[in-house]
Protein backbone atom coordinates (compact mmCIF):
# COMPACT_ATOMS: atom_id res chain seq x y z
CA UNK A 1 0.00 0.00 0.00
CA UNK A 2 1.15 3.44 -0.59
CA UNK A 3 2.23 5.64 2.33
CA UNK A 4 0.38 8.47 1.61
CA UNK A 5 -1.64 8.83 4.54
CA UNK A 6 1.31 8.69 6.73
CA UNK A 7 2.56 11.73 4.03
CA UNK A 8 -0.60 13.68 4.03
CA UNK A 9 -0.81 13.65 8.16
CA UNK A 10 0.07 16.97 10.12
CA UNK A 11 -1.02 19.21 12.84
CA UNK A 12 -3.62 21.82 11.81
CA UNK A 13 -1.91 25.25 11.19
CA UNK A 14 -2.31 27.95 14.37
CA UNK A 15 -2.15 31.51 13.63
CA UNK A 16 -0.63 31.90 17.31
CA UNK A 17 2.01 29.81 16.66
CA UNK A 18 4.94 30.67 19.41
CA UNK A 19 7.22 30.37 16.07
CA UNK A 20 5.65 33.45 14.59
CA UNK A 21 3.86 33.78 11.13
CA UNK A 22 6.73 32.95 8.86
CA UNK A 23 7.58 30.08 10.23
CA UNK A 24 3.87 28.72 10.06
CA UNK A 25 3.78 29.96 6.56
CA UNK A 26 6.70 27.90 5.81
CA UNK A 27 5.91 24.93 7.38
CA UNK A 28 2.23 25.07 5.63
CA UNK A 29 4.14 25.79 2.12
CA UNK A 30 6.17 22.57 3.19
CA UNK A 31 3.39 20.58 3.90
CA UNK A 32 1.71 21.46 0.39
CA UNK A 33 4.91 20.93 -1.25
CA UNK A 34 5.09 17.32 0.11
CA UNK A 35 1.28 16.81 -0.77
CA UNK A 36 1.62 17.88 -4.32
CA UNK A 37 4.39 15.97 -4.68
CA UNK A 38 2.76 12.74 -3.51
CA UNK A 39 0.02 13.33 -5.83
CA UNK A 40 1.91 14.03 -8.66
CA UNK A 41 3.96 10.77 -7.77
CA UNK A 42 1.26 8.64 -6.62
CA UNK A 43 -1.91 9.90 -8.82
CA UNK A 44 -0.40 10.97 -12.39
CA UNK A 45 1.99 8.11 -12.65
CA UNK A 46 -0.63 5.78 -11.98
CA UNK A 47 -2.11 3.74 -14.88
CA UNK A 48 -5.09 4.65 -16.59
CA UNK A 49 -6.78 1.75 -16.87
CA UNK A 50 -9.61 1.76 -14.44
CA UNK A 51 -9.37 -1.71 -12.93
CA UNK A 52 -4.97 -1.33 -12.45
CA UNK A 53 -6.02 2.36 -10.79
CA UNK A 54 -8.10 1.00 -8.18
CA UNK A 55 -5.89 -1.49 -7.42
CA UNK A 56 -2.90 0.99 -6.49
CA UNK A 57 -4.84 3.09 -4.84
CA UNK A 58 -7.65 1.44 -2.52
CA UNK A 59 -10.38 3.12 -0.97
CA UNK A 60 -9.05 4.07 2.37
CA UNK A 61 -6.29 5.72 0.69
CA UNK A 62 -8.71 7.90 -1.78
CA UNK A 63 -10.77 8.69 1.33
CA UNK A 64 -7.74 10.31 3.28
CA UNK A 65 -6.52 11.94 0.05
CA UNK A 66 -9.63 13.81 -0.12
CA UNK A 67 -9.79 14.67 3.41
CA UNK A 68 -6.45 15.62 3.39
CA UNK A 69 -6.73 17.81 0.43
CA UNK A 70 -9.57 19.83 1.78
CA UNK A 71 -7.58 20.24 4.69
CA UNK A 72 -5.15 21.72 3.71
CA UNK A 73 -7.45 24.27 1.48
CA UNK A 74 -8.96 25.54 4.35
CA UNK A 75 -6.45 26.13 5.84
CA UNK A 76 -4.38 28.33 3.09
CA UNK A 77 -7.96 30.51 2.13
CA UNK A 78 -7.70 31.63 6.16
CA UNK A 79 -4.71 32.90 5.46
CA UNK A 80 -4.35 36.83 5.30
CA UNK A 81 -3.77 38.14 1.73
CA UNK A 82 -0.07 37.95 1.08
CA UNK A 83 2.36 36.97 -1.70
CA UNK A 84 3.09 34.17 0.20
CA UNK A 85 -0.56 33.10 0.02
CA UNK A 86 -0.49 33.61 -3.88
CA UNK A 87 1.98 31.11 -3.84
CA UNK A 88 0.08 28.37 -1.80
CA UNK A 89 -3.43 29.32 -3.33
CA UNK A 90 -1.67 27.91 -7.10
CA UNK A 91 -0.60 24.89 -5.78
CA UNK A 92 -4.12 23.95 -4.34
CA UNK A 93 -4.88 24.86 -8.29
CA UNK A 94 -2.54 22.50 -9.04
CA UNK A 95 -3.88 19.63 -6.71
CA UNK A 96 -7.15 20.40 -7.81
CA UNK A 97 -6.18 19.97 -12.13
CA UNK A 98 -4.88 16.61 -11.18
CA UNK A 99 -7.20 15.34 -8.98
CA UNK A 100 -10.40 17.04 -11.38
CA UNK A 101 -8.44 15.17 -14.98
CA UNK A 102 -8.76 11.70 -12.98
CA UNK A 103 -11.92 12.16 -10.92
CA UNK A 104 -13.19 9.18 -13.65
CA UNK A 105 -10.73 6.89 -12.46
CA UNK A 106 -12.20 7.23 -8.90
CA UNK A 107 -14.59 4.80 -8.15
CA UNK A 108 -17.68 6.07 -8.54
CA UNK A 109 -18.74 6.23 -4.59
CA UNK A 110 -16.08 8.94 -4.36
CA UNK A 111 -17.34 11.02 -7.43
CA UNK A 112 -19.49 13.30 -5.29
CA UNK A 113 -16.79 13.65 -2.56
CA UNK A 114 -14.35 14.81 -5.08
CA UNK A 115 -16.86 17.12 -7.05
CA UNK A 116 -17.74 18.59 -4.02
CA UNK A 117 -14.35 19.70 -3.16
CA UNK A 118 -13.43 20.48 -6.75
CA UNK A 119 -16.01 23.03 -6.64
CA UNK A 120 -14.90 24.67 -2.77
CA UNK A 121 -11.23 24.85 -4.41
CA UNK A 122 -12.52 26.66 -8.01
CA UNK A 123 -15.08 29.42 -5.89
CA UNK A 124 -12.16 30.36 -3.28
CA UNK A 125 -9.48 30.29 -5.35
CA UNK A 126 -10.02 29.65 -9.03
CA UNK A 127 -8.92 27.35 -11.52
CA UNK A 128 -5.37 26.84 -13.25
CA UNK A 129 -5.62 28.89 -16.37
CA UNK A 130 -6.54 27.43 -19.89
CA UNK A 131 -5.62 28.87 -22.86
CA UNK A 132 -8.17 31.25 -24.27
CA UNK A 133 -9.75 30.38 -27.55
CA UNK A 134 -9.00 33.44 -29.71
CA UNK A 135 -6.59 36.37 -28.62
CA UNK A 136 -7.30 38.66 -31.14
CA UNK A 137 -4.65 40.95 -32.53
CA UNK A 138 -4.75 44.83 -33.71
CA UNK A 139 -6.10 44.40 -37.74
CA UNK A 140 -3.88 44.25 -40.24
CA UNK A 141 -3.68 47.91 -41.52
CA UNK A 142 -2.38 48.60 -38.07
CA UNK A 143 0.47 45.94 -37.27
CA UNK A 144 4.35 45.97 -38.25
CA UNK A 145 4.81 45.76 -41.74
CA UNK A 146 7.36 42.80 -40.94
CA UNK A 147 4.98 41.32 -38.18
CA UNK A 148 4.96 37.85 -39.84
CA UNK A 149 8.18 38.04 -39.94
CA UNK A 150 9.06 38.88 -36.70
CA UNK A 151 6.06 36.47 -35.15
CA UNK A 152 8.23 33.39 -36.90
CA UNK A 153 10.89 34.66 -34.91
CA UNK A 154 9.49 35.00 -31.73
CA UNK A 155 7.94 31.36 -31.97
CA UNK A 156 11.96 30.71 -31.53
CA UNK A 157 12.68 32.50 -28.72
CA UNK A 158 12.43 30.96 -25.57
CA UNK A 159 10.94 32.90 -22.62
CA UNK A 160 11.36 31.56 -18.92
CA UNK A 161 11.14 35.12 -16.82
CA UNK A 162 8.86 37.59 -19.35
CA UNK A 163 7.97 41.11 -17.88
CA UNK A 164 7.42 44.72 -19.51
CA UNK A 165 10.71 45.69 -17.07
CA UNK A 166 12.59 42.25 -17.44
CA UNK A 167 14.96 40.47 -19.72
CA UNK A 168 12.79 38.61 -21.33
CA UNK A 169 10.30 41.65 -22.45
CA UNK A 170 6.91 42.15 -23.05
CA UNK A 171 5.89 44.87 -24.74
CA UNK A 172 3.65 46.52 -27.45
CA UNK A 173 3.83 46.30 -31.59
CA UNK A 174 4.85 49.23 -32.53
CA UNK A 175 4.75 50.65 -36.49
CA UNK A 176 6.62 53.60 -38.61
CA UNK A 177 4.43 56.11 -40.45
CA UNK A 178 4.56 59.71 -41.23
CA UNK A 179 3.14 60.18 -37.60
CA UNK A 180 6.70 58.32 -36.29
CA UNK A 181 6.39 55.40 -33.89
CA UNK A 182 3.42 54.61 -32.27
CA UNK A 183 2.29 51.38 -31.11
CA UNK A 184 -0.15 49.04 -33.06
CA UNK A 185 -2.60 48.92 -30.75
CA UNK A 186 -2.55 52.84 -29.62
CA UNK A 187 -3.37 53.70 -33.29
CA UNK A 188 -6.45 51.55 -33.52
CA UNK A 189 -7.86 52.16 -29.69
CA UNK A 190 -7.20 55.82 -31.35
CA UNK A 191 -8.85 55.41 -34.98
CA UNK A 192 -11.81 53.77 -33.03
CA UNK A 193 -12.51 55.93 -30.62
CA UNK A 194 -11.96 59.35 -32.08
CA UNK A 195 -14.11 62.46 -31.52
CA UNK A 196 -15.57 62.85 -34.88
CA UNK A 197 -16.23 66.63 -33.87
CA UNK A 198 -12.94 67.23 -32.81
CA UNK A 199 -10.49 64.76 -33.88
CA UNK A 200 -7.55 65.69 -31.68
CA UNK A 201 -9.82 63.93 -28.88
CA UNK A 202 -10.42 60.17 -28.49
CA UNK A 203 -12.87 58.42 -25.92
CA UNK A 204 -11.66 56.54 -22.95
CA UNK A 205 -14.38 54.28 -21.64
CA UNK A 206 -12.33 53.26 -18.34
CA UNK A 207 -13.36 57.27 -17.36
CA UNK A 208 -16.38 57.10 -19.78
CA UNK A 209 -14.55 60.89 -21.12
CA UNK A 210 -13.22 62.51 -23.95
CA UNK A 211 -9.39 63.38 -23.61
CA UNK A 212 -6.54 65.19 -25.56
CA UNK A 213 -5.07 62.13 -27.46
CA UNK A 214 -2.02 63.11 -25.90
CA UNK A 215 -3.43 62.54 -22.45
CA UNK A 216 -4.36 58.92 -23.16
CA UNK A 217 -2.18 55.73 -22.25
CA UNK A 218 -3.40 52.37 -23.42
CA UNK A 219 -3.80 50.25 -20.60
CA UNK A 220 -4.99 46.50 -20.02
CA UNK A 221 -8.38 45.78 -18.24
CA UNK A 222 -7.03 42.81 -16.91
CA UNK A 223 -3.68 44.00 -15.53
CA UNK A 224 -0.44 42.64 -17.59
CA UNK A 225 1.01 41.21 -14.97
CA UNK A 226 -1.32 39.18 -13.48
CA UNK A 227 -1.73 38.10 -17.32
CA UNK A 228 1.80 36.98 -17.10
CA UNK A 229 1.35 35.21 -13.87
CA UNK A 230 -1.39 33.02 -15.54
CA UNK A 231 0.46 32.39 -18.51
CA UNK A 232 3.41 31.01 -16.04
CA UNK A 233 1.13 28.91 -14.20
CA UNK A 234 -0.44 27.35 -17.47
CA UNK A 235 2.98 26.42 -18.40
CA UNK A 236 3.73 25.04 -14.73
CA UNK A 237 0.90 23.08 -15.02
CA UNK A 238 1.68 21.67 -18.33
CA UNK A 239 4.74 20.47 -16.65
CA UNK A 240 3.33 18.49 -13.84
CA UNK A 241 0.33 17.03 -15.50
CA UNK A 242 0.95 14.99 -18.28
CA UNK A 243 -2.79 15.33 -19.30
CA UNK A 244 -3.00 18.89 -19.07
CA UNK A 245 -0.50 18.96 -21.08
CA UNK A 246 -2.25 16.91 -23.83
CA UNK A 247 -5.33 19.32 -23.95
CA UNK A 248 -3.36 22.55 -24.08
CA UNK A 249 -0.84 21.11 -27.12
CA UNK A 250 -4.22 20.38 -29.39
CA UNK A 251 -4.94 24.49 -29.41
CA UNK A 252 -4.48 25.45 -32.82
CA UNK A 253 -1.38 27.93 -31.74
CA UNK A 254 0.17 25.21 -29.53
CA UNK A 255 3.28 24.62 -31.35
CA UNK A 256 3.72 28.86 -31.81
CA UNK A 257 3.37 29.37 -27.68
CA UNK A 258 5.51 26.69 -26.46
CA UNK A 259 9.02 24.78 -26.99
CA UNK A 260 9.89 20.87 -25.80
CA UNK A 261 13.39 21.32 -24.51
CA UNK A 262 15.34 18.19 -22.28
CA UNK A 263 17.58 19.32 -19.35
CA UNK A 264 18.42 17.44 -16.11
CA UNK A 265 17.62 14.42 -17.48
CA UNK A 266 13.59 15.63 -18.21
CA UNK A 267 12.09 17.07 -20.67
CA UNK A 268 9.99 20.28 -20.28
CA UNK A 269 7.89 22.56 -21.29
CA UNK A 270 8.88 26.40 -21.85
CA UNK A 271 6.99 29.43 -23.22
CA UNK A 272 8.12 31.27 -26.29
CA UNK A 273 8.48 34.81 -26.95
CA UNK A 274 5.24 35.03 -29.55
CA UNK A 275 3.06 33.41 -26.24
CA UNK A 276 3.84 36.28 -24.20
CA UNK A 277 3.73 39.25 -26.88
CA UNK A 278 0.14 37.95 -28.44
CA UNK A 279 -1.45 38.12 -24.93
CA UNK A 280 0.17 41.22 -24.05
CA UNK A 281 -1.56 42.67 -27.28
CA UNK A 282 -4.56 41.23 -27.35
CA UNK A 283 -6.81 44.63 -28.83
CA UNK A 284 -9.69 42.91 -26.84
CA UNK A 285 -8.19 43.16 -23.42
CA UNK A 286 -6.82 46.86 -24.17
CA UNK A 287 -8.77 50.10 -23.64
CA UNK A 288 -7.49 54.12 -23.34
CA UNK A 289 -7.10 55.60 -19.88
CA UNK A 290 -5.70 59.33 -19.10
CA UNK A 291 -2.08 59.84 -17.50
CA UNK A 292 -3.41 60.81 -14.11
CA UNK A 293 -6.21 58.15 -14.07
CA UNK A 294 -3.51 55.45 -14.33
CA UNK A 295 -0.63 56.52 -11.67
CA UNK A 296 -0.96 57.40 -8.26
CA UNK A 297 -4.73 56.02 -6.74
CA UNK A 298 -5.71 55.45 -10.17
CA UNK A 299 -6.77 51.93 -11.58
CA UNK A 300 -3.20 50.34 -11.57
CA UNK A 301 -3.08 46.93 -11.22
CA UNK A 302 -6.52 46.21 -9.58
CA UNK A 303 -8.55 43.07 -10.24
CA UNK A 304 -10.90 43.95 -13.39
CA UNK A 305 -14.19 42.54 -12.31
CA UNK A 306 -13.33 44.41 -9.07
CA UNK A 307 -12.91 47.37 -10.34
CA UNK A 308 -15.62 47.76 -12.96
CA UNK A 309 -18.02 47.01 -9.62
CA UNK A 310 -16.56 49.98 -7.86
CA UNK A 311 -17.07 51.99 -11.03
CA UNK A 312 -19.82 54.92 -11.29
CA UNK A 313 -20.55 53.83 -15.31
CA UNK A 314 -20.26 50.05 -14.38
CA UNK A 315 -20.79 49.02 -11.45
CA UNK A 316 -24.08 46.69 -10.72
CA UNK A 317 -25.99 48.07 -13.61
CA UNK A 318 -23.08 46.03 -16.05
CA UNK A 319 -22.76 42.81 -13.80
CA UNK A 320 -26.47 42.47 -13.67
CA UNK A 321 -27.22 42.49 -17.31
CA UNK A 322 -24.52 40.40 -17.76
CA UNK A 323 -25.89 38.08 -14.77
CA UNK A 324 -24.11 38.34 -12.51
CA UNK A 325 -20.64 38.41 -11.52
CA UNK A 326 -20.74 34.56 -12.25
CA UNK A 327 -21.62 35.32 -15.91
CA UNK A 328 -17.39 36.44 -16.09
CA UNK A 329 -15.83 33.23 -17.18
CA UNK A 330 -12.11 32.97 -15.39
CA UNK A 331 -10.91 29.52 -16.50
CA UNK A 332 -8.80 30.98 -19.39
CA UNK A 333 -5.66 33.12 -18.95
CA UNK A 334 -7.74 36.80 -20.34
CA UNK A 335 -11.07 37.10 -18.44
CA UNK A 336 -14.58 36.50 -21.24
CA UNK A 337 -18.34 36.26 -20.65
CA UNK A 338 -19.86 33.05 -22.74
CA UNK A 339 -22.64 34.04 -25.39
CA UNK A 340 -23.96 31.27 -27.21
CA UNK A 341 -21.08 29.77 -29.56
CA UNK A 342 -18.43 32.25 -27.89
CA UNK A 343 -16.30 33.81 -25.53
CA UNK A 344 -16.13 37.55 -25.99
CA UNK A 345 -13.04 38.96 -23.47
CA UNK A 346 -14.45 40.83 -20.59
CA UNK A 347 -12.75 44.69 -21.66
CA UNK A 348 -14.31 44.12 -25.42
CA UNK A 349 -18.25 42.90 -23.38
CA UNK A 350 -17.74 46.26 -21.29
CA UNK A 351 -16.94 48.71 -23.93
CA UNK A 352 -20.15 47.22 -26.30
CA UNK A 353 -22.31 47.18 -23.40
CA UNK A 354 -20.79 50.95 -22.54
CA UNK A 355 -22.17 51.94 -25.79
CA UNK A 356 -25.53 50.43 -26.18
CA UNK A 357 -26.32 51.06 -22.46
CA UNK A 358 -25.08 54.83 -22.81
CA UNK A 359 -25.83 55.37 -27.02
CA UNK A 360 -28.53 58.08 -26.56
CA UNK A 361 -25.83 60.09 -24.27
CA UNK A 362 -22.96 59.71 -26.14
CA UNK A 363 -24.84 61.09 -29.12
CA UNK A 364 -26.62 64.23 -27.02
CA UNK A 365 -23.39 64.72 -25.06
CA UNK A 366 -21.19 65.09 -28.11
CA UNK A 367 -23.75 67.67 -29.31
CA UNK A 368 -23.95 69.20 -26.52
CA UNK A 369 -20.10 69.68 -25.72
CA UNK A 370 -19.72 71.01 -29.11
CA UNK A 371 -22.54 73.58 -29.08
CA UNK A 372 -21.81 74.94 -25.63
CA UNK A 373 -18.14 75.34 -26.09
CA UNK A 374 -18.69 77.17 -29.52
CA UNK A 375 -21.62 79.13 -27.90
CA UNK A 376 -19.29 79.93 -25.16
CA UNK A 377 -16.27 81.14 -27.62
CA UNK A 378 -18.71 83.58 -29.54
CA UNK A 379 -20.75 84.94 -26.84
CA UNK A 380 -16.76 86.03 -26.06
CA UNK A 381 -16.09 87.29 -28.99
CA UNK A 382 -19.71 88.97 -29.94
CA UNK A 383 -19.48 90.79 -26.17
CA UNK A 384 -16.24 92.43 -27.55
CA UNK A 385 -18.04 93.81 -30.76
CA UNK A 386 -20.05 97.05 -30.70
CA UNK A 387 -22.36 96.23 -33.08
CA UNK A 388 -23.19 92.52 -34.22
CA UNK A 389 -24.42 91.82 -37.83
CA UNK A 390 -28.62 90.18 -37.86
CA UNK A 391 -27.13 87.04 -39.49
CA UNK A 392 -24.38 86.45 -36.72
CA UNK A 393 -27.13 87.02 -33.81
CA UNK A 394 -29.22 84.33 -35.59
CA UNK A 395 -26.18 82.21 -35.48
CA UNK A 396 -25.73 82.74 -31.71
CA UNK A 397 -29.29 82.15 -31.07
CA UNK A 398 -29.11 79.28 -32.77
CA UNK A 399 -26.36 77.70 -30.69
CA UNK A 400 -28.17 78.84 -27.06
CA UNK A 401 -30.99 77.65 -28.17
CA UNK A 402 -29.45 74.09 -29.05
CA UNK A 403 -27.84 73.55 -26.05
CA UNK A 404 -30.59 74.09 -23.81
CA UNK A 405 -32.66 71.82 -26.01
CA UNK A 406 -35.66 70.29 -24.47
CA UNK A 407 -34.34 66.46 -26.28
CA UNK A 408 -30.96 67.27 -24.58
CA UNK A 409 -32.25 68.10 -21.17
CA UNK A 410 -34.82 65.83 -20.90
CA UNK A 411 -32.27 62.76 -21.05
CA UNK A 412 -31.74 61.53 -17.32
CA UNK A 413 -28.27 61.27 -16.20
CA UNK A 414 -27.30 57.52 -14.97
CA UNK A 415 -27.18 57.37 -11.05
CA UNK A 416 -23.67 57.75 -9.39
CA UNK A 417 -21.25 60.84 -9.54
CA UNK A 418 -19.22 61.86 -12.59
CA UNK A 419 -15.77 61.48 -12.83
CA UNK A 420 -13.63 64.01 -11.24
CA UNK A 421 -12.32 65.33 -14.62
CA UNK A 422 -15.26 64.74 -16.44
CA UNK A 423 -16.29 67.52 -19.17
CA UNK A 424 -19.27 68.18 -21.66
CA UNK A 425 -18.87 64.62 -22.64
CA UNK A 426 -21.44 63.85 -20.09
CA UNK A 427 -25.08 65.28 -19.19
CA UNK A 428 -24.98 65.40 -15.57
CA UNK A 429 -26.29 67.46 -13.07
CA UNK A 430 -22.47 69.23 -12.55
CA UNK A 431 -22.17 70.16 -16.36
CA UNK A 432 -26.27 70.90 -16.70
CA UNK A 433 -25.48 73.26 -13.52
CA UNK A 434 -22.52 74.89 -15.48
CA UNK A 435 -24.54 75.85 -18.68
CA UNK A 436 -26.95 76.95 -16.35
CA UNK A 437 -24.64 79.49 -15.31
CA UNK A 438 -23.35 80.38 -18.59
CA UNK A 439 -26.90 81.03 -19.33
CA UNK A 440 -28.49 83.08 -16.24
CA UNK A 441 -25.02 84.88 -16.62
CA UNK A 442 -25.65 86.35 -20.35
CA UNK A 443 -29.63 86.65 -19.67
CA UNK A 444 -28.76 88.87 -16.48
CA UNK A 445 -26.76 91.54 -18.55
CA UNK A 446 -29.33 93.59 -20.15
CA UNK A 447 -27.25 94.46 -23.04
CA UNK A 448 -26.46 90.77 -23.75
CA UNK A 449 -27.51 89.46 -26.85
CA UNK A 450 -29.65 86.48 -25.24
CA UNK A 451 -31.24 88.87 -23.18
CA UNK A 452 -32.18 91.39 -25.82
CA UNK A 453 -33.58 88.10 -27.44
CA UNK A 454 -35.65 86.69 -24.70
CA UNK A 455 -38.41 88.81 -24.84
CA UNK A 456 -38.45 88.46 -28.78
CA UNK A 457 -38.06 84.95 -29.24
CA UNK A 458 -40.35 82.70 -27.78
CA UNK A 459 -38.80 79.77 -28.20
CA UNK A 460 -35.94 80.66 -26.48
CA UNK A 461 -37.87 82.08 -23.51
CA UNK A 462 -39.15 78.74 -23.33
CA UNK A 463 -36.28 76.80 -23.30
CA UNK A 464 -34.69 78.26 -20.85
CA UNK A 465 -38.10 78.48 -18.50
CA UNK A 466 -37.85 74.83 -18.68
CA UNK A 467 -34.43 74.52 -18.22
CA UNK A 468 -34.58 76.70 -14.69
CA UNK A 469 -37.15 74.23 -13.69
CA UNK A 470 -35.17 71.62 -13.83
Amino acid sequence: MLEIIARFTYSPLSSTDSFGKEKVIRGLREQIDSQLKSIVEEVVGLPEELEKFSDKLPPEVITQLIESSRHFFQQVINLPAMEERNALEQQVRLIALILGNRIHQFPAVFHDAVDDLLQEISQAVGKVPALNEQVPLPEQDFLPIKYQESSKNWQTVIYRDPGRDKKDSVSFFSKQDHLGQISSVRRQLLVETMNSRNPEEAFSFAESDYYAMGDLQVDHLQPSEEIIERQLELIMAMNIDPLFCEAMMKHPEAGKYFKKTHSHGRDEIVGTKYFFQVYHNCIDNLWLISTAANTGLGKLNQNPVDWLGTHPRYGARFFDDLGGTQAINRDSILYAVEKPGQKTILAKIAKEWFLNTYKEELAAAGYLREMTSTAKRKLGEVIQEPKTSISKRKKIKFMIRAAMAERLLQISSPTGSSSPSSSFAEINPENMNLIGQLVDKEFANPTSLLSLAKDTDSELSKAYSNFRKR
